[in-house]
């Protein structure tokens, strides 16, 4: 019984190993990756604006400022 438990752990280890080694020696593609990025990019919200932002300042910098 032991034995059979050392024998599924080396299976395992041995299919990781092979799993990694697949993975590295095979190319990525270059279009899936940049399709990927476009889709994760796009925006559902067609009429947006650009926010203009005015600078707070503490009453403090207004007297330094001074």
């Amino acid at each position: 019984m032991i034995r059979f438990f050392l024998y599924l752990i080396v299976f395992w280890i041995v299919y990781q190993i092979v799993k990694r080694v697949v993975r590295f020696l095979t190319p990525v593609s270059r279009d899936s990756i940049h399709t990927q990025n476009i889709k994760r990019n796009k925006s559902d919200y067609k009429n947006v604006e650009d926010a203009e932002f005015t600078e707070i300042k503490s009453e403090d910098n207004k007297k330094k400022d001074n």
